[in-house]
Order: structure tokens, then C-alpha cells, then sequence
């Protein structure tokens, strides 16, 4: 899609690690394998819309509104943690991306 690509071409322009799998940040193993998935703001996807997408992966009413207005006033926003005390916490982190990014919401996971 549009927006992955861009997403794609941002990362790989900056350096970015893991740029095929949307993991970016520290040594790909984090503090205790502890993982992000952040969402940013984009010029194509309406308030509206982004809220929709966040709330069919598994975000309730109030926390997709206040993640998409998050993402669009401070320009990027934590769509879910995943603590590393969660075992496969890195594959669920990239399964989430996976399904937004499907969706073309502009997110990529962060090792913390």
C-alpha cells in the first residue's frame, strides 16, 4: 500500500533498524524484550477513519480517540505496550503492526 511504502522509504532513508519488519530502536531486544507499537500522524488518513482502524484491533471507543488524537496533536502516540514479561511479546507486537499497516496506518514497533 501507499503508506506502507512511504513508511518503507522514510525508514530505510533514515537508517532505520528493521526496516522489512517495522521494528525499530535499540539492539532489536529492549530492556527486559519489552516492545511498542506507535502510531503516527499522516497527511491521508482522516481523524475519524484512524480511530475506526484502532478500534477493530482490539482498542475500546475511548482509547482509540485518544490514541489517534495523540498521533495528530503530538505527532506520533503508543497504540499498545507490550511488557517483556509477556511471553512472544515481539511477535505480538509485529502482528499488530502487520494488521494496521494492512489498514494503511502509518506505525512501526519500538524496542523500550
Amino acid at each position: 500500500s501507499f503508506l506502507s511504502g512511504l513508511a518503507e522509504r522514510l525508514r530505510s532513508s533514515a537508517g532505520g533498524a528493521g526496516a522489512s519488519t517495522g521494528e525499530v530502536g535499540g539492539d532489536g531486544k529492549g530492556e527486559g524484550g519489552a516492545y511498542r507499537v506507535v502510531l503516527y500522524n499522516d497527511r491521508f488518513n482522516k481523524r475519524a477513519r484512524i480511530a475506526e482502524v484502532l478500534a477493530s484491533v482490539g482498542l475500546n471507543e475511548s482509547e482509540a480517540e485518544e490514541t489517534m488524537m495523540t498521533a495528530h496533536t503530538r505527532g506520533k502516540s503508543v497504540v499498545r505496550n507490550f511488557p517483556g514479561s509477556e511471553e512472544g511479546a515481539r511477535e505480538a507486537a509485529l502482528e499488530l503492526c502487520k494488521s494496521l499497516r494492512e489498514q494503511d496506518v502509518l506505525v512501526e514497533v519500538e524496542s523500550v
